[in-house]
């Protein structure tokens, strides 16, 4: 049982790591490429999606995408919270 720990330690551990280095690179494609944001999420998921499904197969990869989906369903969007921050201005 022990192991089994150590070994979600680690891959947790190295997913963090992952994540931190995708984010560069997902950054670096829009701030020093140029390409818009919008056609680097897209092409970003579709490979994650792709790649998920063919190492996990479709059934576990959708099973993932799904609590995903229910983590982020109500998150607001950048612009949205931008607009819930704003002072206000201005008189009523």
């Amino acid at each position: 049982m022990r192991a089994d720990e150590d070994r979600r330690a680690r891959l947790a551990h190295d997913a963090e790591g992952v994540a931190d280095e995708v984010r560069k690179l997902l950054v670096g494609l829009i701030e020093h490429h140029g390409f818009a944001t919008s056609a680097v999420l897209a092409g970003a998921h579709g490979e994650i999606v792709t790649m998920m499904a063919v190492e996990l197969g479709g059934k576990v990869a959708a099973e993932a995408f799904e609590r995903a989906a229910e983590r982020v369903r109500d998150m607001p969007s950048r612009a949205d919270w931008a607009l819930a921050v704003a002072p206000t201005a201005g008189r009523a």
